[in-house]
């Protein structure tokens, strides 16, 4: 993608001729299914689509999804870590991007250090919740939990406290 987010038509051209070759092209993103250009996922030929940092396959054949997500146990152990700082979180489920509905405005931006790519994100692609924690636990096969903290210290303190959880 150039700077806009767009795809050239000579790259749409070379995965078309991969494709007429014989020679699959997987796109691999760190993005969400919902947040992949329509240009990407509608060229013919791509069957394959790995997204949110390679923890989703998708067979856009037969509609599979192949998962490498978060189970809801881990996820919950790691919720309520993130929930003893202050945080600014999005987590991925089933190809979507969710956020907490109170926290989606500049000041928030600026205060939990969230950076430009990802408030457009914020914007543009996710599903507001108003009852964010309680959704947030319901879900099994957590993709990605993107978290901003307000302070670099309770960052590096969060980390430890997750990475003791894997022991």
């Amino acid at each position: 993608l150039n700077d806009d987010g767009e795809i050239s038509k000579e790259n749409i051209d070379a995965i078309t001729t991969f494709y007429n070759k014989g020679i699959a092209f997987v796109p691999c993103t760190g993005r969400t299914y919902s947040e992949i250009p329509e240009k990407i996922v509608n060229i013919p030929g791509i069957r394959y689509i790995i997204h949110s940092n390679g923890a989703v396959v998708y067979d856009r054949e037969n509609g599979t999804r192949i998962l490498n997500c978060i189970d809801r146990n881990t996820a919950k152990t790691v919720w309520d870590i993130f929930d003893s700082f202050e945080t600014h979180i999005t987590f991925r489920h089933n190809g979507q991007c969710f956020v907490d509905s109170r926290f989606q405005n500049d000041a928030s931006f600026e205060y939990y250090n969230v950076i430009v790519p990802h408030q457009i994100v914020v914007r543009d692609f996710s599903v507001l919740l108003d009852n964010f924690k309680k959704v947030s636990y319901e879900h099994d096969n957590i993709e990605v939990f993107s978290v901003f903290f307000h302070n670099y210290e309770d960052k590096v303190r969060c980390r430890k406290l997750i990475e003791q959880t894997k022991k």
